[in-house]
């Protein structure tokens, strides 16, 4: 999937650049939506809370232990980790793009 750059210092081109960012992409966003999960959890919690009254980050993550337990923070996960993965996808291949085109009136 790389190559070496046929000069010294230039460092490692993908030799399929479409492939790298077919699975770079989809990576990304995962590890992306994996660790921002338990915060977007809070804040739909706080925004959604019936009481009325705002609620502190603490006393939500504490009601979500209590009522759910700690996979409480990814409730919702997967159709978020969908999304994202799209999202990232669809950019990483239109910079892709975008940059291939632009390079070409460089020389």
């Amino acid at each position: 999937m790389w190559e070496i750059s046929a000069n010294p210092g230039t460092g490692c081109y993908p030799a399929k650049p479409w492939l790298a960012t077919a699975l770079s992409g989809p990576a990304a966003g995962t590890i992306a939506a994996f660790t921002s999960q338990p915060f977007d959890t809070i804040k739909m919690y706080q925004q959604f809370f019936i009481t009325g009254k705002k609620i502190s980050i603490k006393q939500a993550a504490k009601e979500i232990i209590k009522k759910h337990g700690y996979k409480g923070f990814f409730t919702g996960a997967s159709p978020r980790i969908a999304r994202i993965i799209s999202g990232v996808t669809i950019i990483s291949n239109a910079n892709e793009k975008i940059t291939t085109y632009f390079n070409r009136f460089k020389k």
